[in-house]
């Protein structure tokens, strides 16, 4: 299996509450970036003109003004879309792992070695 086994011990215990508070820093980072993603698609719904249709009409795209383009809205987008993938691919498996180590039973405590 690809995925270690985890116990209820204190050390796997405390590897999973960081990974746990990395994901939801993570989610928190994606929930702003899906805001700014918004607001980005909302600015090119009203700004973008693509260039391929001012041909088709017989215009001159050379003659759009920069802003136009909208390209650091782009760049959002595509940021968006690619971290929401890679939070996709990293908090599946640690909800996994999570799940998998609370279906566990707790094994009896033992002794501190001295």
């Amino acid at each position: 299996m690809i995925l270690p086994s985890l116990t209820l011990s204190g050390g796997c215990i405390k590897r999973l509450q960081i990974l746990l508070l990395v994901t939801l820093l993570a989610g928190v980072f994606l929930l702003v970036l899906n805001l700014l993603e918004f607001l980005a698609l909302t600015d090119i719904y009203h700004d973008y003109v693509s260039p391929q249709v001012i041909l088709q009409i017989g215009g001159n795209p050379g003659a759009l003004p920069e802003w136009s383009a909208a390209s650091d809205e782009w760049v959002i987008v595509r940021l968006s879309r690619f971290t929401s993938a890679a939070y996709l691919l990293v908090a599946l498996p640690v909800l996994f792992l999570c799940w998998r180590a609370l279906q566990k039973p707790a094994g009896p405590p033992t002794a501190p070695q001295k």
